[in-house]
């Protein structure tokens, strides 16, 4: 109820409960002395007797009127209490708001710092902060589980495919690149990141276009693990950020070992080895 809320923004004087208090206490006073004086014998007596026994006969009225003073003082401070506590609160917002834009403007001069490749670009910095850190504004500066589990998902999708260049796939070579680069800009859209393919050969499929240096898987592979380095360094502005083991696992393939074989559309097997056979897919 309106009469009982402790506003913050208003002084002792302006509450409601204030008055409430004052006026029913008062109230109710004067009420029993007026009772008291029509029921009772009295006559005025300007004597110290008199002065005595007023305060006898009275004395429950009186005592009502004195207990003003002590509920005031319990008003009072539930109130500071109130405002202490809102002036904290206040503070606090003040420090998230503050922190918040401190978090945007390092992420962004983190970006500029560790994301020197001249083939990438982020089209909307802002845009990418808000989908790794969406509760940022609340004070929580951690990666979502939202985008942590997508990059997971994407490195072991990866993973899947690239072994199909070992075999085990009824679609052509330059199909299974296609799929693989769907995925890729497909993490890469979310993050708003393009990466400029430069010049190689081109392989196209339902308008979408790759161009790979020429037309190397490895020099494809090669560009993969950059793109996702760089998806995986815009999380690690997360202190706590830990990489995916599907990305550590692309990571860490040698490319010595994958042979000098252009990508064609045939069927057959580029390498006759899985490319990440000892990860748990």
């Amino acid at each position: 109820m309106k009469w009982f809320k402790f506003d913050p923004n208003k002084s002792l004087v302006e509450l409601p409960i204030f008055w409430l208090t004052v006026i029913l206490l008062f109230s109710l006073s004067s009420v029993i002395a007026f009772i008291i004086c029509i029921r009772s014998d009295l006559i005025i007596d300007l004597t110290y007797e008199g002065f005595n026994n007023f305060f006898v006969y009275y004395r429950f009225p009186l005592t009502t009127l004195a207990l003003i003073i002590p509920i005031i003082a319990l008003i009072a401070s539930n109130h500071r209490s109130v405002q202490t506590k809102a002036q904290i609160s206040l503070n606090n917002n003040q420090n998230l708001f503050s922190n918040y834009y401190k978090h945007i403007e390092e992420f962004e001069k983190f970006t500029s710092n560790h994301l020197p490749d001249k083939r990438l670009s982020i089209n909307n910095k802002r845009y990418c902060y808000h989908i790794l850190f969406p509760k940022a504004v609340t004070g929580e500066y951690r990666v979502s589980n939202e985008i942590y589990n997508l990059f997971s998902e994407t490195c072991s999708k990866l993973i899947t495919k690239f072994n199909y260049f070992g075999g085990g796939h009824p679609k052509t070579q330059s199909d299974t690149l296609i799929e693989i680069e769907i995925s890729l800009r497909t993490l890469e859209e979310k993050f708003q990141l393009t990466w400029d393919m430069g010049n190689g050969k081109k392989f196209v499929h339902n308008r979408i276009q790759i161009n790979v240096i020429n037309g190397q898987l490895r020099a494809y592979i090669n560009d993969v693990i950059k793109r996702l380095t760089v998806v995986n360094t815009l999380m690690s502005f997360d202190v706590n950020h830990q990489s995916p083991q599907s990305f550590n696992s692309i990571t860490s393939v040698s490319l010595n070992k994958i042979p000098s074989y252009d990508i064609t559309d045939s069927k057959e097997n580029v390498i006759n080895f899985n490319l990440f056979e000892e990860v748990k897919v």
